[in-house]
């Protein structure tokens, strides 16, 4: 049953490995590089288009421009099609089909020429070795071309890393764990057949080799479960898609649950043979070895389940918020930034940076631009344990206008300081209202450096003021990255602000990290000041967004799998221990039960005992995930509670089993 569970977590967790897998990039394609800006001329995108197709037929490989997509909640990939080596193209581009392992995240293939401009930035994947994909990379750079080269690590340690993170991984180690426990219980209970062979004249290891047969032929049958369900789905429903890898990731699965009942043969054969065979003819057992294994199970279970509660709970408070702050960005969907060209890293780049950020200073007060970065002072908050909850976000009075969590009189407050030269605003939560001197010090020493950044004759001081002690709750984040897993909203964060009309940051910044939300209006600027080159195209902020919804979504699929596994793993270690107990104390809990003692008083300090080990157990995992004492408290007693009626079932179960005949034969 343990390794059957154990295979099924890890079918579980291969499958949504590979469907990630699809995510990621084609199978077997591990090399590739990344382009963040088009060359500055006016057709940038078609000199870039040309110099990827000529590298492509010149080393004969097919390179992938890889752009994510949206279908519905399901965030797919769509890859366009560089063709250096038609025979080995993924896909078919007459149809627009591209393989999948499954649904989860829907592909399609596209020719390159469907590119738009905009389309071109970004990851690119070539299909081919690694020495081709490396002179693709040399051919382009000798062009001219500014790419990052980009690589994945073998598949191997991909899914491995997998496996241990994302709830998988306590899982696993508390069935391996658990799976120890049942093939040595196993073998405990065969060793009077054991006896027998041996005392008819078998060898030790002839008998102990039968018996290893009867633990590890389930075993072995279980961890082929994974392997033949996932090559049946990869040759059913994917055409042999990713088939290599189910192989190795079968292996690896093999290896691993079979290690379980191998180092079970081993503690209990190697305990035994220090036994005659007549000691174990008349039934001697490993019963204290067993009792240590069932306890260690039952501790790893309910720490796991421990840590397990606290961060669910956690999760749970997280999707509340993630959702509040992905309410905030749909419902905006005018907001967007701009993609710059090549032409912001020659040599007028600077000049041309600095023209985008005048465009946005004369924007900004018609609320058709608005600021957002949470990087630039997020080093502020750096000595606050809950930094990363609480951060330090720097925007306009327009962003701010948006915020439902800011009180009515705070934008008032706040325009009548931002609307001076040099003024910034500083809104401090409850929480850090007694670093606001520190707080407001540090502000004011990393906008004096933005302010330097001017000229002279513009030069503006910032004069900072502090808010103390407003809770804005969550704030969405407006620079979002495509693709990156990190937080994208603050609770109660530190809101630093300032308006482009108080001159204290220069047009550089603005250039950089300014948002827009007219996008016509931003096209009559950038035709004004002749930047017609810096601008590759948009993103808007809502698709991400909508990525990371689908990202988030898909995490807590795998979390609930993890927790549900936790709990099964916590079932089977608690019967477990029952029946190890119930087995070393048989004698006395029928001599007990024959003189009419309750239940409560036979296994009274047994289920105590369960209780407290499991309590303490529960509580060591929640202190440690950072759960506060009467919370780690309420988690302990429930955990334990539970552990205790499953022990009670069992012990319940098998007492109404023992009788006089059972006794004996016992």
């Amino acid at each position: 049953m343990s390794a059957l569970l154990l295979s099924l977590v890890i079918l579980a967790s291969t499958w949504a490995f590979f469907i990630a897998a699809d995510q990621e990039g084609p199978a077997g394609v591990t090399e590739g590089f990344s382009i963040v800006a088009l060359p500055p001329e006016e057709s940038g995108a078609a000199t870039l288009h040309s110099a990827i197709r000529g590298a492509a037929e010149r080393e004969q490989v097919n390179i992938y421009k890889v752009t994510p997509s949206l279908e519905g909640e399901a965030v797919g990939q769509d890859y366009f099609a560089f063709t250096g080596n038609d025979d080995a193209l993924l896909g078919d581009l007459a149809t627009g089909s591209f393989p999948a392992f499954s649904r989860g995240f829907p592909a399609q293939l596209h020719p390159a020429e469907e590119l738009t401009p905009e389309q071109h930035l970004g990851l690119y994947m070539i299909q081919g070795s690694p020495d081709a994909a490396e002179s693709v990379r040399a051919a382009l750079q000798g062009e001219g071309l500014e790419l990052t080269p980009a690589s994945t690590p073998p598949m191997l340690v991909l899914w491995a890393a997998h496996l241990v993170t994302g709830g998988w991984g306590t899982a696993t180690l508390t069935l391996w764990a658990a799976l120890l426990l049942t093939s040595a219980n196993l073998l405990s209970v065969r060793l009077g057949i054991h006896g027998l062979r041996r005392a008819t004249g078998s060898s030790a290891l002839h008998a102990t080799s039968l018996d290893a047969a009867a633990v590890l032929l389930p075993a072995a049958l279980s961890a082929a479960l994974p392997t033949a369900v996932l090559l049946i789905h990869s040759l059913v429903r994917a055409d042999g898609y990713r088939a290599p890898s189910i192989l190795v990731t079968g292996l690896s699965t093999a290896v691993l649950v079979l290690s379980a009942s191998a180092a079970a043969i081993a503690v209990i054969m190697l305990l035994m043979l220090r036994r005659d065979v007549g000691a174990v003819l008349k039934g001697a057992r490993p019963v204290r070895t067993l009792g240590v294994l069932s306890v260690t199970v039952l501790l790893l279970s309910t720490c796991a389940m421990g840590a397990g509660t606290i961060a669910a709970i956690h999760h749970s408070q997280e999707d509340q918020w993630a959702q509040e702050a992905h309410d905030y960005l749909t419902a905006r969907p005018e907001v967007f930034s701009v993609l710059g060209s090549f032409a912001l890293s020659g040599q007028q780049g600077d000049a041309l940076n600095d023209g985008l950020g005048a465009a946005y200073r004369d924007l900004e007060p018609r609320r058709q631009a608005t600021l957002m970065t949470s990087t630039l002072l997020e080093e502020v908050t750096a000595t606050d344990p809950h930094r990363q909850a609480h951060r330090t976000l720097l925007t306009d009075s327009g962003f701010l206008s948006t915020l439902t969590g800011a009180p009515p009189a705070l934008e008032d407050e706040v325009v009548r300081i931002t609307s001076q030269e040099g003024g910034v605003a500083v809104i401090i939560p409850r929480t850090l209202e007694a670093e606001s001197a520190r707080i407001t010090e540090d502000v004011e020493q990393i906008l004096s450096f933005q302010a330097g950044l001017r000229p002279d004759d513009q030069r503006v001081d910032a004069r900072v003021v502090a808010v103390p002690a407003i809770d804005l709750g969550v704030v969405p984040f407006l620079d979002l990255e495509p693709g990156s897993t990190e937080r994208t909203f603050a609770v109660d964060p530190v809101l630093v602000v300032t308006d482009a009309a108080g001159g204290v940051l220069p047009d550089s910044f603005y250039g950089s990290f300014g948002l827009f939300t007219d996008a016509a209006a931003l096209d009559r600027e950038i035709e004004k000041r002749n930047l017609e080159l810096v601008v590759a195209g948009t993103v808007r902020v809502s698709e991400l967004a909508a990525y990371e919804q689908a990202e988030r979504a898909a995490s807590a699929r795998v979390r609930t799998a993890g927790n549900i596994t936790m709990a099964i793993a916590l079932v089977i270690a608690s019967a477990l221990l029952a029946a190890v107990q119930f087995s070393r104390t048989t004698a006395a809990i029928f001599l007990r039960m024959s003189t009419g003692s309750s239940f409560l008083r036979i296994h009274r300090t047994f289920l105590l005992a369960v209780a407290a080990l499991s309590a303490a157990s529960t509580a060591t995992g929640t202190l440690l995930t950072g759960s506060s004492a009467p919370t780690a408290s309420v988690i302990s007693i429930v955990v334990a509670a539970l552990t205790v009626l499953i022990a009670a079932a069992v012990l319940a179960t098998l007492s109404r089993t023992l009788t006089h005949d059972a006794l004996e034969t016992t």
